[in-house]
């Protein structure tokens, strides 16, 4: 496999990647015919915005990522290459960009996902309510060991707290457990 920059040509098999495996990041909260392609989403989701990476098997892409560090913003890996290493292989070569505070956001209901993260040495630091394309879900922050993330109470957008039922009189506020994991309530 070979990681390298991504370039404008690589648009159409990036896009291949991330329809394909879009659906099952968000397959346990809204429907696989919802999900909007790449294309349509990728100015308003600021794809573009930081710098991105694809990797390669046999000159095909078969993953990307991007990352705005420390945040890890992308990772979307071609179902038909799930567990061969590639997602791993692609962290592990943007780690050092990101930094001893990288993070990164995703669906709770991502549990495919979040048990990568946590294998790749990130832990959950915070959960609140979030949304993907007006469907409620529970996002997760995950964060390096140490990070001054863990420490940063989360910010829902309020959106995501009107669909997860809550309002201007009720609008909920970050608490932390336990277990030093900030929880919206």
């Amino acid at each position: 496999m070979h990681i390298r920059r991504y370039q404008d040509s690589d648009w159409s098999e990036v896009c291949t990647v991330h329809d394909a495996a879009r659906p099952i990041e968000v397959d346990n909260f809204m429907p696989g015919a919802a999900v909007l392609a790449l294309e349509d989403v990728a100015e308003e989701d600021e794809f573009f915005a930081g710098d991105c990476f694809v990797a390669l098997m046999n000159n095909h892409i078969v993953g990307f990522m991007c990352i705005e560090p420390p945040e890890l913003s992308w990772l979307y890996v071609s179902p038909n290459y799930h567990r061969r290493g590639v997602g791993q292989q692609l962290v592990e070569y943007v780690l050092p960009q990101l930094g001893p505070d990288a993070f990164l956001t995703t669906a709770l209901e991502n549990t495919g996902g979040v048990m990568f993260y946590q294998q790749m040495g990130f832990r959950i630091s915070a959960t609140f309510p979030g949304s993907c394309q007006a469907y409620p879900c529970t996002c997760v922050r995950l964060t390096l060991p140490g990070s001054m993330r863990e420490n940063q109470p989360p910010v829902p957008v309020k959106e995501s707290l009107v669909l997860a039922g809550y309002c201007e009189s009720n609008p909920g506020r970050a608490v932390r457990d336990a277990q030093g994991i900030w929880r919206w309530v």
